[in-house]
C-alpha cells in the first residue's frame, strides 16, 4: 500500500509538470496566433492598395523578381 502511494505521489508531481508544459504550449500558440492574424491583416492592407494593379504573368513575375535563378540553385524543383 505504501508503494501505491509513492507511485500515486510521484505521478502527481510529474502531472503538475505536466500542465505547466501545457500551459506554456498554450501561451506559445496563443503568441502564434497572434502573430499569423497580424500578418493576415498586413496582407490585407497590401491586396486592398495593390488592387488596381495589373499583375505579370509566372514567369515573368519570376523573372523580375530573379526568382527562377534561387529556384534552380536551390535544388528545388516545381512538380
Amino acid at each position: 500500500a505504501v508503494e501505491v502511494w509513492n507511485v500515486l505521489a510521484a505521478v502527481k508531481t510529474e502531472f503538475d509538470k505536466f500542465g505547466e508544459v501545457l500551459d506554456r504550449a498554450k501561451k506559445q500558440l496563443i503568441t502564434a496566433q497572434n502573430t499569423l492574424d497580424q500578418a493576415d491583416t498586413r496582407t490585407r492592407a497590401m491586396q486592398r492598395k495593390l488592387k488596381d494593379v495589373e499583375s505579370l504573368g509566372a514567369g515573368e513575375a519570376a523573372e523580375v523578381l530573379e526568382l527562377a535563378e534561387e529556384s534552380e540553385e536551390s535544388g528545388d524543383e516545381t512538380i
